[in-house]
């Protein structure tokens, strides 16, 4: 069971580098654009945004982190289940001549609810960062658009608003593939 996890996990860890290795400096590159033309349409209320972006990129490291922790747990609990499996397969006679049945489903199954633990707060953490990285650009552009409007007193045109808007989800297109690949 272990075995295989580790050459199902290595394997496909590979076959996404390789198809995806491009974006690392696609995305370094779309975000130095980004920023720029930020700074050209914003002018200094692009720093509010940069700032909150900053911050998210933070909590999204730590909950890369937490993801990291819970993916190792939940292989944990796949290796176990499968070892109980493994046992149960290379053992059937005795157990069936011994009755034994119950308790190795019992076993199977305690393993099993184990596995399902591990996996439901994988991905509730994992749904978490999603929906944090979806309204991102909101709170970003908020952000800037206060300090447009607010602290450097100026107006908030349509175009500068829509295109601003465009660019931070632009920007975070670009930070969500360089977080991805770390």
């Amino acid at each position: 069971g272990s075995l295989s996890n580790l050459i199902s996990v290595d394997a496909t860890g590979v076959q996404e580098f390789m198809c995806y290795s491009h974006f690392l400096w696609g995305s370094l590159l779309e975000m130095i654009i980004c920023i720029s033309l930020l700074f050209l349409v914003l002018g200094p209320a692009a720093v509010g945004g940069l700032i909150i972006m900053i911050f998210a990129c933070y909590f999204a490291y730590k909950i890369g982190l937490l993801l990291k922790k819970y993916q190792k747990m939940m292989l944990k609990a796949k290796d176990a289940r499968m070892t109980v499996i493994t046992e149960i397969l290379n053992s059937i006679r005795v157990i069936k001549m011994f009755s034994w049945e119950d308790s190795y489903l019992d076993k199977l199954f305690n393993s099993r609810v184990t596995e399902l633990d591990r996996l439901k707060r994988f991905n509730i953490q994992n749904q978490l960062q999603r929906a944090m990285w979806e309204v991102l650009p909101l709170f970003v552009a908020i952000g800037a658009f206060v300090v447009q409007t607010r602290v450097l007193k100026r107006p908030l045109t349509s175009s500068v608003g829509f295109t601003s808007l465009t660019l931070f989800n632009l920007l975070r297109h670009g930070l969500l593939l360089r977080l991805g690949s770390f």
